[in-house]
């Protein structure tokens, strides 16, 4: 019987509707709690399963002899361009095989290409950058990229000309649908950035269609596929205005459930989005008539395609259309169009996040019919577990061996230890007592038995005890548990592994809280934030058992990956497989039960075994899951988590591969790390078992991207075979994608490095190997504790096969032992050579031990410059004695530098002081570099760096906290809030909130910490980098965080004419909104007033009206108070030394920073060097390197006081990426309505002073500047792409792009009434530029007409009128 392309789509949503018309039930533990009434309307729920076909396929599924591509023209592209050619398809023959097709609206949801967009080393890649004039830097204007972030800018840019110039082939609109600003997320990976991600979120008319969303993957230059999801057309009159608001919304939530919500209290900000659906699901169910309506696009592909096709289900020969217009009801056949049925179907909804009376860890969520009020999901949100030194549990608390059994004095890594935060190995500087709690730059525990403190002299040890949950050793506070001791360390190592594995991911830059203890039993879960269970009904204590840390800190990372958001149809199997590789362990969990196995397991005593053999003998498949799941993500997702765990443990070490177990791991940790981080789907589990893998993105086809090696995937990859294998096994690989094959990798290291020196020193460890045939480069990799190499590793670097083969990991305990493999790597990432075996080595401190202030040293050349001496202290260890042998060096871009020291010393039992003195001659020049101390002695040698500046600068200066924010007592250059402002209110929290001058509390409460918004720094400097100076223009540089795409954002930027600090009278600089999500630098300009005492604000806002203190439920308001030198004050001859940085040291920020510094610091992100000649670096280097280790051959941007005593080490880098990684669940407002874009003039200084007299700035909206660097187009379009002219524009959006209604205020918690505005002033005596307004607006306070911009003063009120 001859079936037709309705029938078939009919066929396919009949099958995916199997499984979604049955509701989900709350399971036995949500009875009784706000989540009881959760539920998904089955048309919502049905269209997160793909439904697609290979264009291949529809011939026999159609019952039509052949379906041909014809060579149609693309009305886009050059005249005479194939849609072969256009998409580089190849040859018709072939097309057909590398396109798949939506079966609900015929658009294309996957292709398959090798097409050159940008140069690489891609199959039939030609493309140059050595033709285009790139200015991707200063010093080669026509080179390659050198950063992850340039080659992410020019990514952007190929991808989104290509999809312009191939909308007609796809029948889509990607020019008004895809690519707006903040609503793109990349990552790119490999030291080199070999392989590119994309994935852009769909709007419409200005409103995210959920769910919907354009992929991309470069590979080596090539575009190697695209998918499109969930993408049907929306009617051009789709109404995007809502009928009701969000609290009528919310309104609606609580009927359905039938509980009373807390006013003003939500899980997230209220937005309007576009919710797709599967529209005629039921009716599919009891009808075979079913029809489809196409998109129409003039000389589409698709379009002709579609013409070739029967037009209706049920119709006889005679009966079908003659047409393409009426095939596919065009707008003159309006009689078959009335028979349409949509199969994707599209709602104006609200997504609310209600709280609810009587909610505990729950955070609800819903969609509602912004028209009808109709409730379409309610879900809790929550991703349950379900069912210095100290002791800690390495994997479980069950007894089981020694990773089941407490290990003492085990490193506390990246531990904040006074000012200062602890190396890999737990190590910091100082003698004295110091303080430390278990909160570091990445992780803060919060423990519920009770708060942590601990202070110590000589090192810091929290010890371990006996019992669980509350016990402690009897020091340290009551919070000194297992799970806090347990769970700090192996979170901050998974951490420490995924940052290597992904060293751009801004999610992996912040600190997590995680909550211990809680008194509950049976249980772990994440939602933002992750949290642990005591001991009790048949369970052990959560929070002391290693994997499941993992799992839920996996849940993390699937939601705050490319994809921002948990894997459909189960983030669970991502979850598992991160802990998995970690632990090297199947058991999911083990000892989370405390006397029985999980349901089928031989031997695991855990929640779950992702390995077959260790239960029924049997691939757990599809089909088992369509047949036993239901609804249960935890035992859906065991279909993929077991595909990706038997192609480590089984396919890749079997013929032909025959990896060893390092091997193997290490090839699936990339694979996984990079892959999942595009998957939003990792099988339809509505289709058909066996090609459930046949769409865009699916887990399959992202394994095989990533493991490609030249930029196309018909010619097969490294390592097919054995994924396809895996996959299919467990029926959820895609046969028909590609011929399965296994190649490339021409001439791979076939053999072992052999590491043939290993020389360990205090706290470092240094490996030397001898060279591999064929290695292009090796990979260095180390773990620890007592699984030696069989776990996860963190990827310290690569090294070239030009370079000396040695490699000196630093930062260790001395004492611990660690454990490398080195890996040789061939002409692609994704080709392996086996590892060297597992070597083992044993930090120590040698006969002697030395050590010196670690401080930087800093000559401003402005003034007379003294030699800086330091003394190093030399102690023998166990009494040995005999001679240390000592030299110096110096090196850097510096002249003029010197440096002594004694030639040796001799050591009999005792310790001695050796001077190193550091000076800076009268003829020295600017640069940075370091002074190398080497003492050599007993058969040991050992070294000391410091980093050495030279320049004509004024001293930074940071802030302590004095009377209500963060202040600078002393003048100079610029200062600093460091750390001081971090967080929100109670959200972070920031430290002596509300850090306001007058003491007003403007913060809201709502939200989380570093998901919603906060004003984490405030910097003001001078320009010159000279002293600032009165009546001088300074630049503001604000770290915030920004919610979703920070498009609803706001800072407003205020100082104070006032000289009294403690009564400000603040005048507007300007607002801004950030140019995208998570952590962004703002930065503006204004010139100080007379006088020496100042203060600066800041105001971060969602949404509302410009203000000084909006306290509105999301915002933050915080002062920074400086002093400024007089003008008079001579430069030339100052009246004494510089002023060190304040005597209350405080951790500086790692946040980056955009102006020379003279704090350490390890953050080079956006940092320029404290050299005003020495060019900024946008970002880290390629080379993922996490752990202290080779010593850099840059400095890292650093800001160090002229006083060792006073300045702090600098916390590890938190700098963000330019990708953050964050929700997209808050209103969107419209920048045209926004302060900073309409309503507030636009205005921004000139780079250079002008000398021009103030301007009053333009009321017309200004484009925001684009941060990607310019590209010219090539004269060869053989070598540079025809769509790469430039980098595409941060254009404002206006506001007919996005018409919708959304509330403009936020909730507030303080009723009181408080003034929005102020007054502002031009300075009359301004030799710049100034973006302060020269007369007050509306509301703001007045004292005459004059003052008004419409010369309006209500004198009663004391504000402009008009």
């Amino acid at each position: 019987m001859m079936m037709k392309p309705k029938q078939l789509a009919t066929l396919l949503l009949l099958q995916a509707s199997a499984l979604s018309n049955a509701l989900v039930e709350p399971n036995a533990e949500k009875i009784g709690t706000v989540a009881e009434r959760e539920f998904v309307d089955p048309a919502v729920s049905a269209v997160s399963s793909p439904v697609s076909i290979a264009m291949a396929s529809l011939p026999a599924l159609m019952g039509v002899a052949n379906m041909d591509v014809p060579q149609v023209d693309n009305p886009f592209g050059p005249s005479g361009t194939s849609i072969n050619d256009g998409l580089g398809l190849g040859s018709a023959s072939q097309s057909g095989k590398k396109i798949s097709v939506d079966a609900r609206s015929g658009i294309p949801a996957f292709v398959d290409l090798v097409k050159p967009i940008m140069p690489g080393d891609g199959v039939g890649n030609s493309l140059t950058w050595s033709v285009g004039a790139l200015h991707l830097h200063d010093d080669d204007p026509h080179g390659p990229p050198q950063t992850h972030k340039e080659i992410q800018d020019i990514a952007l840019v190929a991808v989104e000309n290509w999809f312009h110039e191939n909308d007609g082939y796809l029948g889509i609109d990607s020019r008004s649908q895809l690519f707006q600003q903040g609503r793109t997320r990349m990552a790119v990976h490999g030291s080199t950035g070999e392989m590119v991600q994309l994935s852009a979120q769909r709007t419409f008319k200005g409103l995210a269609v959920k769910g919907s969303r354009a992929t991309a993957t470069i590979k080596k230059g090539n575009l190697i596929n695209i998918g499109l999801e969930q993408w049907g057309e929306i009617d051009e009159d789709f109404d995007v205005e809502p009928s009701i608001t969000a609290d009528e919304a919310i309104e609606a939530v609580a009927d359905h459930a039938g509980r009373e919500v807390i006013e003003g209290k939500l899980d997230c900000k209220s937005e309007l989005v576009i919710l797709s659906m599967v529209k005629g699901l039921q009716d599919a169910t009891t009808t075979t008539t079913t029809s489809t309506k196409i998109p129409k696009v003039k000389n589409d592909f698709f379009s002709k395609l579609r013409g070739q096709l029967p037009a209706r289900v049920g119709s006889d020969a005679e009966d079908e259309a003659e047409t393409e217009d009426e095939a596919f009801g065009s707008e003159n056949n309006k009689q078959d169009s009335s028979a349409v049925n949509e199969y994707y179907d599209y709602m104006l909804v609200w997504k609310v996040c209600p709280v609810f009376v009587g909610q505990q860890q729950e955070m609800m969520e819903a969609y509602v019919n912004a028209h009808t009020s109709q409730v379409y999901s309610f879900v809790d949100t929550v991703d349950y577990f379900n069912n210095a030194r100290g002791s800690v549990y390495p994997t479980s608390n069950d007894g089981e061996g020694a990773d089941g059994s407490l290990q003492a004095d085990w490193p506390m890594p990246y531990m904040y230890v006074g000012s200062q935060t602890t190396t890999t190995g737990g190590n910091y500087e100082g003698p004295g007592s110091m303080t430390a709690t278990y909160r570091g730059p990445y992780v803060d525990m919060v423990d519920n038995c009770g708060t942590d403190s601990l202070t110590q002299s000589g090192g810091i040890n929290w010890g371990g005890s006996g019992g669980t949950d509350c016990t402690t050793p009897g020091f340290g506070g009551a919070g000194n548990t297992h799970s806090s001791r347990s769970g700090f360390y192996e979170l901050n190592k998974i951490m420490e592994i995924a940052r290597s594995r992904l060293p751009n991911n801004s999610w992996l830059q912040g600190r997590l809280r995680s909550n211990m203890n809680i008194n509950n039993s049976c249980n772990a879960y994440w939602n933002g934030s992750i949290n642990f269970y005591r001991e009790g009904n048949g369970c052990g204590n959560t929070g002391e058992i290693a994997a499941i840390f993992d799992h839920e800190w996996g849940h993390g990372m699937d939601r705050y990956d490319v994809t921002s958001g948990i894997a459909d149809p189960s983030g669970e199997g991502i979850a598992d497989l991160y802990s998995a590789l970690r632990l090297n362990d199947s058991c999911i969990g083990r000892g989370f039960y405390l006397s029985r196995k999980c349901s089928g397991c031989i031997s695991c005593t855990g929640v779950r075994d992702i390995d077959y053999m260790k239960k029924s003998g049997s691939p757990f498949t599809h089909s088992n899951a369509k047949s036993s799941c239901g609804s249960s993500v935890h035992c859906i997702g065991v279909v993929y988590s077991e595909a990706v765990w038997d192609l480590y443990k089984r396919h890749l070490q079997s013929p032909p591969y025959n990896y060893d177990d390092n091997t193997a791991m290490e090839i699936v940790t990339r694979m996984t790390y990079i892959g999942a981080g595009n998957v939003a789907n990792w099988f339809s589990l509505n289709g058909t078992p066996g090609s459930s893998g046949c769409f865009s993105n699916s887990g399959y086809h992202a394994y095989l991207a990533a493991d490609d090696d030249d930029g196309n995937l018909n010619n097969g990859t490294p390592h097919m075979n054995a994924i396809f294998t895996a996959f299919n096994e467990h029926q959820i690989a895609c046969p028909t994608s590609y011929d399965v094959k296994d190649s490339g990798c021409p001439n791979n290291p076939n053999s072992p490095p052999i590491v043939i020196q290993v020389i360990s020193s205090d706290a470092q460890v240094t490996l030397t190997w001898a060279s591999v045939n064929n290695a292009v480069k090796y990979e260095v990799l180390r773990t620890e504790g007592v699984h030696q190499c069989a776990q996860g590793k963190v990827l310290l670097g690569e090294v070239s096969a030009s370079d000396q083969l040695t490699w000196t990991d630093t930062g260790l305990q001395n004492g611990r032992e660690y454990y490398y493999i080195i890996v040789p790597k061939g002409q692609s990432d994704s080709c392996y050579g086996p590892s060297s075996s597992c070597i083992a080595a044993i930090p120590s401190e040698g006969p002697y031990l030395m050590s010196c202030p670690n401080d930087s040293v800093v000559f401003n050349l402005k003034y007379t410059t003294s030699p800086n001496t330091r003394q190093c202290t030399i102690e023998a260890s166990s009494g040995w004695s005999g001679t240390v042998n000592f030299a110096c060096s110096t090196s850097g871009t510096f002249s003029g530098v010197s440096c002594t020291v004694p030639s040796s010393i001799y050591l009999s039992g005792n310790s001695a002081l050796v001077d190193l003195t550091i000076a800076a001659g009268t003829s020295a020049t600017e640069g940075d570099g370091t002074v190398t101390l080497t003492a050599t002695g007993g058969g040991y040698s050992t070294i000391f760096s410091t980093d050495v500046l030279a320049g004509n600068y004024g001293i930074a200066q940071m802030a302590s906290y004095s009377n209500g924010s963060p202040m600078c007592a002393t003048y100079g250059a610029s200062c600093d809030s460091g750390t001081l402002l971090d967080g929100r209110g109670t959200r972070g929290p920031e430290e002596n909130q509300p850090n306001t001058r007058d003491g007003v509390d403007c913060d809201g409460d709502s939200g989380t910490y570093h998901s919603d918004e906060s004003l984490d720094r405030l910097v003001v400097r001078s320009l010159n980098g000279d002293d600032m100076i009165e009546g001088t223009t300074v630049e503001i540089e604000a770290t915030v965080w920004a919610w979703s795409t920070g498009s609803s954002d706001t800072l407003d930027l205020y100082y104070s004419n006032s000289n009294d600090m403690s009564n400000p009278n603040w005048q507007h600089i300007v607002s801004k909104t950030p140019s995208g999500g998570g952590q962004q630098i703002i930065t503006a300009q204004y010139q100080l007033p007379e006088g020496l005492n100042h203060v600066i604000r800041g105001n971060f806002r969602y949404s509302g009206s410009r203000s000084y203190c909006s306290r509105g439920s999301w915002d933050d308001a915080d002062d920074l108070a400086f002093v400024v030198r007089p003008l008079a004050l001579d430069t030339d001859s100052p009246t004494g030394s510089p002023t060190a940085s304040p005597s209350e040291s405080r951790v500086p920020s790692s946040e980056p920073s955009l102006h020379p510094s003279l704090t350490p610091s390890t953050s080079p992100s956006r940092q320029r060097s404290a050299l005003p000649s020495t060019k900024p670096s946008s970002e880290p280097s390629l080379t993922p390197s996490i752990s202290p280790s080779k010593k850099p051959s840059l400095k890292p941007s650093t800001e160090p006081s002229l006083n060792p005593s006073l300045n702090p080490s600098m916390k590890p880098s938190s700098s963000p990426s330019s990708s953050p990684t964050l929700p997209t669940s808050r209103p969107s407002v419209s920048p045209s309505t926004s302060p900073s874009q309409s309503v507030e003039p636009s205005f921004e200084p000139s780079d250079s002073p002008s000398s021009s007299p103030s301007t009053m700035p333009s009321l017309l909206p200004s484009s925001t500047p684009s941060l990607a660097p310019s590209l010219q187009p090539s004269a060869n379009p053989t070598f540079w792409p025809s769509y790469l002219p430039s980098l595409r524009p941060s254009e404002s959006p206006t506001s007919s792009k996005n018409p919708t209604r959304v509330p403009t205020t936020s909730p507030t918690k303080n009723p009181t009434s408080f003034p929005t505005t102020a007054p502002t002033r031009f300075p009359t005596n301004s030799p710049t530029k100034s973006p302060v307004q020269s007369c007050a607006l509306k509301n703001e306070p007045c004292v005459k007409k004059d003052d008004c911009c419409k010369r309006k003063c209500d004198k009663k009120k004391k504000i402009c009128k008009k």
